[in-house]
């Protein structure tokens, strides 16, 4: 999902709302992007919104490739 829709996808109201986020609210999210900044900032938006259970991988991708090796 693209970091920039998901206040969209989020707030109760809007044309995009997402109703799957207020029905599961026991589920647990995990962020990642690329290199870790955007999945951060993901992070804080879904906690600062309401959803409790979020999770991101430090680093993204690009840390969890290397952990891999």
């Amino acid at each position: 999902m693209d970091r920039a829709f998901l206040e969209f996808y989020l707030a109760e109201g809007s044309p995009l709302e997402n109703k799957f986020f207020k029905e599961n609210p026991d589920k647990e999210y995990v962020v990642f992007c690329g290199v870790g900044g955007q999945g951060t900032l993901s992070t804080k938006t879904m906690k600062d919104m309401g959803i409790k259970n979020v999770k991101n991988i430090t680093g993204g991708m690009a840390e969890w490739e290397k952990l891999k090796k």
